[in-house]
């Protein structure tokens, strides 16, 4: 026999032998039952088994667990405290045999009935909780608006709290999801929003699925002038579906808790317009109404991939730092997110306090023209536009003209970015001619203007390169010949192009470009020219034409000749009365 063969024999043999002494030492249910009394009579004090919620068990559960109690209840020092809702049970365990009052009454020895607790005091035991959660944070407890709370509450949030069991099972969750928000000494959240939510993704999981998924019906601002109908219909009978989610004892509490939510459903239900004033300070307020802050709600928590409160609040704290914010504002361009951080922005813009305007005013100046033009998705929402709407808006907010004035003037007389200043010049030009408002008294008006063509013209002069090279280049020769000596510009733009190297580098700044589409799977075709009247306004064509036609072609780079080409093009269909698009 082999190794294996014997090994395999002797596990066998003693595995027979363990089996039969576990066998003897085995001992009965009545022995284990002897020794279990014996044990629990040598007891000092009882043993107390407690079993709650008996009543949320079914008819089959119930019948389980008292029949176990039953089983049980001659052993000596235990007693079983059974805590549930009494007519519930009996209701439960009624059937054609016997009632559930008689059947319990064969199994409980002393019933204690405890006193119906008054709804007054469940509600105190609400709020009482949930100050301790609002004031677990501080800056939660500076967002709680009383006022909004008192109405939210009474609109309908109150009558999901009708026993304690509801109360603890709504302030666990709050309490855990709460946390979600606390973003260092920023809260997330508006804390009585975050409470409605939860309340309805507790006590009404199907209007809570149902809202998530509905974000545009609820957080769209409508407007008198849109008059969108199609548009109207179609989210009423979202709104509607939704309200309709939850039984008809619960339905005006979800339509009262929603409406007061969302304020911007009132132009669907109520033909009542909000403006987008109103819809700017709930972003600020972090309300679930407004579209960029809807989702956060659903998901619990705030999404780091947008900004978040924090940002602004930092971007904020940093206006009184005129560096600082210059930096900041650079780091948002260079993550190609600037655009889109002062759109938002906007919303808290009235925020900056007033010791701050000009350190926050010079910051926007400054940066201005450094701002990548590319980075924007729309030709009419730039970080460029973002900054001056944001500039203009604060000049506007310092009531004295004279005030506004000299921080224009200092700043243009001091520093070299003219971007905003020429926007800011344009548009009270502008306000004049439509006899609206101006930021500027007429003789400050005049005075800026004249500052800011001496500090470009002699910019011009000192930096020609530079000032070629900005992205506004073009808009500031119009405003230079316009609004200055027309000669000083003339005779600048003589001087830059005495030789073609020269011509080039000013008619690359001329070139005008257009967009069209064949179809919808072609790509787009750009074309590039140059308008013999932009020309026109600045050189003299004949002069400019004898330097060209003299010059060396053998050495200039394809790019340049494809320049001279659209030069000369421009001018043939000037001189021939035809469209500079016209191929």
């Amino acid at each position: 026999m082999s190794v294996t063969a014997k090994g395999s024999d002797i596990l066998g043999k003693m595995s027979e032998n363990f089996s039969q002494k576990a066998k003897l030492n085995e001992k009965t249910l009545v022995e284990i039952r002897e020794e279990l009394i014996t044990a629990l009579k040598s007891r000092t004090t009882p043993l107390l088994i407690v079993m709650d919620d008996i009543d949320r068990l079914t008819t089959v559960e119930l019948r389980m667990i008292f029949q176990l109690i039953k089983a049980n209840t001659d052993f000596p020092n235990v007693i079983f405290l059974l805590l549930f809702q009494k007519d519930i049970v009996e209701k439960k365990l009624t059937d054609i045999t016997q009632s559930g009052e008689n059947y319990l009454e064969k199994i409980i020895q002393i019933p204690f009935t405890i006193p119906q607790i008054q709804l007054k005091q469940v509600h105190e035991v609400l709020v009482n909780l949930l100050e301790s959660v609002i004031n677990s944070h501080t800056d939660a407890d500076k967002k709680f608006d009383q006022r909004r709370w008192v109405e939210i509450y009474h609109n309908g949030l109150k009558n999901y709290f009708n026993n304690l069991r509801n109360v603890y099972r709504f302030n666990s969750t709050l309490c855990f999801n709460f946390n979600l928000f606390k973003n260092n000494d920023i809260f997330e959240a508006d804390p009585i929003d975050l409470i409605a939510i939860e309340c309805l993704r507790v006590f009404e999981p199907n209007v809570y699925s149902k809202l998530s998924n509905s974000k545009e019906a609820f957080t769209s601002l409508g407007s008198v002038s849109s008059n969108n109908q199609t548009d109207k219909v179609k989210y009423s009978r979202i709104i509607e579906d939704i309200f309709k989610s939850t039984s008809e004892k619960n339905r005006e509490s979800v339509e009262g808790i929603l409406k007061t939510l969302f304020p911007t459903t009132q132009w669907i239900i109520s033909n009542y317009y909000h403006d987008y004033s109103s819809y700017q300070e709930w972003f600020t307020q972090l309300r679930v109404c407004h579209k960029d802050h809807f989702d956060k709600y659903f998901k619990l928590s705030f999404d780091s991939e947008n900004f978040s409160t924090s940002d602004f609040i930092d971007f904020l704290q940093q206006t009184s730092n005129r560096t600082q914010l210059k930096e900041k504002i650079l780091a948002l361009d260079a993550r190609n997110i600037l655009e889109d951080f002062l759109s938002k922005f906007e919303a808290y813009s009235k925020q900056v306090p007033k010791e701050n305007f000009e350190s926050y005013l010079y910051a926007m100046f400054d940066t201005c023209e450094e701002v990548n033009i590319e980075s924007s998705s729309s030709i009419f929402f730039t970080a460029q536009r973002r900054l001056f709407r944001l500039s203009f808006w604060c000049l506007e907010s310092i009531e004295n003209r004279q005030e506004r004035a000299k921080l224009l003037i200092n700043y243009i007389n001091q520093y070299s970015n003219f971007s905003i200043i020429e926007d800011i010049l344009i548009e009270e030009h502008k306000s004049r001619d439509n006899n609206a408002d101006t930021l500027l008294d007429d003789s400050d008006f005049e005075q800026l203007k004249k500052d800011f063509i001496l500090k470009l013209s002699q910019f011009c002069i000192s930096n020609p390169d530079s000032i070629i090279k900005n992205p506004s280049f073009r808009s500031f020769m119009y405003r230079w010949i316009e609004w200055g000596n027309s000669s000083d510009t003339l005779n600048w733009f003589e001087s830059e192009t005495q030789d073609i190297q020269g011509i080039l580098k000013i008619l690359k700044t001329m070139i005008q470009s257009t967009t069209s589409y064949g179809g919808s799977y072609t790509k787009p075709h750009v074309k590039r020219y140059i308008k013999a009247d932009t020309v026109i306004k600045f050189l003299n064509i004949p002069r400019i034409s004898h330097i060209i036609n003299s010059a060396d072609f053998s050495i200039l780079s394809e790019e340049e000749k494809e320049l001279i080409e659209m030069f000369k093009k421009g001018i043939e269909n000037r001189t021939n009365n035809r469209d500079d698009l016209d191929d």
